[in-house]
């Protein structure tokens, strides 16, 4: 109607709400996330109608300008990309459901050059270095299966015992913190619904024979482990092995330059 003219705080919790059916919890939670955090703080004032042209450069400008108050840098072309996404979505979704004009399309993205950054990765020899000082069975499995099947932590995180068999590893869920119902976690479809059956190489294989499977969840029990309990007893060891540092997620690096090597 003519006098429906809301702002866009007043519609994020309604688009939220809407997006139930079309996407995976965490998937809403960043969406909801980012919307909070680098949308609302500008725009969330803002009525739908005034949203003009300039009024979106103005934003998108103060946006490309911020740094991260964590490393002082400027955001990465690729992530300040993903916030226009979910507001371009966003508003999509506005124009689709209400009638409203969408101008974001008509707004040029900038462009950065953003230095590249050198991959990290360790060789078979620093991992072998590195597990070596692993005294914990539950995280030297763990780093194991990370490092020997390229999986993301988060779907070696959701395996229970059933996954594992002599053939090979079934990989066909994940874990998230990332929720929108109030659990300290879920359990999930793999970031692309896929499913996927790796085959249990040798060195994995002589692990696994000496770790005791926990359950429901292998690594954990009656719960996944805590990420930032894994990461930060990954830091320690890699001090305690003096090899260099690099992220968990690295593994997978690790795991492809391996097998590109082999």
């Amino acid at each position: 109607t003519a006098q429906f003219n809301p702002t866009v705080a007043e519609l994020v919790p309604t688009y939220i709400a809407a997006l139930g059916n079309q996407n995976k919890g965490s998937s809403i939670y960043d969406k909801h996330n980012n919307l909070t955090h680098y949308i609302i703080p500008q725009l969330g004032d803002v009525r739908i109608k005034d949203l003009t042209k300039e009024r979106l450069y103005q934003w998108q400008d103060e946006l490309w300008s911020m740094k991260n108050p964590r490393t002082g840098d400027f955001y990465s072309h690729q992530y300040l990309s993903k916030l226009r996404n979910i507001l371009s979505a966003f508003l999509s979704w506005v124009s689709d459901r209400y009638g409203f004009v969408n101008h974001l399309p008509n707004v040029k993205k900038p462009k950065r050059r953003t230095p590249k950054t050198e991959m990290l990765f360790w060789t078979r020899e620093e991992f072998d270095t590195f597990i070596a000082v692993v005294d914990n069975p539950t995280y030297r499995a763990m780093y194991c299966m990370l490092f020997f099947t390229g999986r993301r932590k988060g779907e070696v995180l959701a395996l229970s015992p059933a996954d594992i068999t002599e053939k090979g590893i079934r990989f066909n869920k994940t874990y998230t913190r990332k929720t929108i119902d109030g659990q300290p976690y879920n359990i999930t479809s793999t970031k692309n619904e896929s499913v996927g059956f790796t085959p249990i190489c040798a060195p994995l294989k002589h692990i696994l024979a000496q770790y005791e499977p926990q359950a429901p969840f292998y690594f954990g029990g009656t719960a996944p482990i805590h990420e930032n309990t894994l990461s930060h007893a990954f830091d320690r060891y890699i001090a305690l092995a003096g090899v260099k540092r690099i992220r968990m997620h690295d593994l997978r690096h690790s795991f492809v330059s391996m097998c590109i090597h082999l």
